[in-house]
């Protein structure tokens, strides 16, 4: 239950479980964007976030894979010639996702192996270094700074151990989880992940807000009825008031 004292922690816990359903393995998921996503600057820990809840193409963009042309079952893309390729475009919106992992340390040879859960499907997957660079504008974060340029930013599938892999279901929606191996030396190896768009928190701030300003209200309204006189100077130090 959510009391009077603790309406605070409960609002942020609402607003928490507006892009609820994440699940990971060796991966942490981050909730703020990082300010710069080159080698050398987060480091130890593969991570992902958010790099815009909706996220709309100005123009065609190329990506590597796209879910929708799939067959159902399990894909397996471990080298250049299983990608598929394909577009998105700005007739539909997505949320943007960048999974990156950074090998500790200068010179050395490092591989992680994981998992992470979208919490809504899968639409496409960019892979290669020249697509990330020409998705950076559109669907990046606004406040990251990224690699751009760099040849061995994306996955190197076949000369590496980069593999990343996930099911499409037979019937309804779906893949939500991608499972990723990465094997990186002195640089990073980064994915971009499309889903259906999270829900957009703005109907569900404006019924929290309006719900607590209610709460509120009573509250006062309660207190001061039960105040004897000359007592507001006491409620109002005990925070009732």
């Amino acid at each position: 239950m959510c009391g009077f004292g603790t309406r605070l922690g409960c609002l942020v816990a609402f607003f928490a479980s507006l892009i609820g359903g994440l699940e990971a393995s060796a991966v942490s998921f981050l909730p703020v964007a990082p300010a710069n996503v080159n080698e050398g600057f987060v480091e130890f820990d593969a991570i992902y976030f958010i790099e815009q809840p909706l996220a709309v193409p100005t123009s065609t963009l190329g990506v590597d894979i796209l879910v929708s042309s799939l067959a159902p079952g399990m894909h397996s893309f471990g080298n250049f010639g299983g990608l598929t390729g394909g577009s998105v475009d700005n007739t539909s919106d997505f949320t943007s996702w960048l999974l990156h992992w950074d090998t500790p340390g200068l010179g050395t040879t490092a591989s992680i192996s994981g998992s992470v859960t979208f919490p809504r499907e899968i639409v496409a997957v960019i892979v290669t270094s020249s697509l990330l660079d020409g998705s950076d504008l559109d669907l990046g974060s606004p406040t990251t700074t990224y690699p751009a340029g760099n040849a061995r930013r994306g996955l190197e599938l076949g000369s590496d151990i980069d593999v990343i892999s996930f099911v499409k279901p037979m019937v309804g929606a779906g893949p939500f989880t991608l499972d990723f191996t990465f094997q990186t030396r002195n640089n990073v190896d980064q994915i971009r992940v499309l889903t259906q768009p999270i829900p957009e928190p703005g109907a569900p701030l404006v019924l929290a807000a309006s719900s607590l300003v209610v709460a509120l209200r009573a509250r006062w309204r309660a207190v001061r009825g039960a105040l004897p006189p000359g007592g507001r100077a006491s409620a109002q130090l005990a925070g009732l008031y």
